[in-house]
């Protein structure tokens, strides 16, 4: 619950989406109990309401100087997500302008890229998008590297090993979308490597529990 809370302060959409697909993999695994699922609902429904007066409490926040234009603007975005001229408003829709720049610079070298790194000389304005990022710089191929890396961590994982990878996986995959530097945080290649020796760890057990039940000599 605070989780959710700490990310909602934040009005990143795409980590917004990111928690709701995270709890709806907890609940498909049976992970959570039922009374969870009831406050995440009830939390769900406060968000909706909260999202009808979103403009009021913009208004009285903007009068009292709390908040920026940056934020402001993605407020709006976010409590009139059906409202177009809204997310044009949005700061963050740059984004689709960047995005769809790189899109184009990636179908003038779709079979091998513009090589590894060109993305760089754009300057401080990036793609928001890991897959674009590898297209633009490998081609075709860049669509596949992210979530082959996955695999490669991901596939040898048992039990409970395995669940963690689901949602660690979902996660990287997801969060993707919406950043370019997953593979450059410290913190997310740390992840990456316990992942890695949890899975290797898992598959050993597995094997240790088979011998030891003669079902492999």
């Amino acid at each position: 619950m605070l989780v959710a809370v700490g990310i909602f302060i934040t009005f990143s959409r795409g980590a917004m989406l990111c928690l709701i697909i995270f709890l709806f993999l907890l609940i498909i695994k049976r992970l959570i109990p039922t009374s969870q699922v009831y406050s995440i609902v009830g939390l769900l429904i406060v968000l909706l309401v909260a999202g009808n007066v979103g403009n009021y409490l913009l208004e009285q926040a903007s009068e009292l100087g709390i908040l920026n234009h940056s934020i402001e603007a993605r407020i709006v975005a976010i409590t009139n997500f059906t409202d177009s001229e809204a997310r044009e408003a949005d700061d963050g829709s740059s984004r689709s302008d960047v995005a769809s720049l790189a899109f184009r610079s990636f179908l003038k070298q779709p079979l091998f890229g513009h090589g590894i790194g060109y993305i760089r000389e754009w300057g401080e304005i990036l793609p928001h998008n890991m897959y674009l990022s590898f297209m633009i710089e490998h081609g075709f191929i860049g669509a596949i590297i992210l979530p082959l890396f996955v695999l490669s961590v991901t596939r040898n994982s048992y039990g409970e090993a395995k669940n963690i990878s689901l949602f660690f996986g979902s996660f990287i995959l997801i969060w993707s979308l919406f950043s370019n530097t997953v593979l450059e945080d410290r913190e997310t290649l740390m992840m990456f490597v316990l992942l890695a020796v949890m899975s290797k760890y898992s598959k050993l057990e597995k094997i240790k529990n088979l011998i030891s039940s003669g079902m492999i000599f």
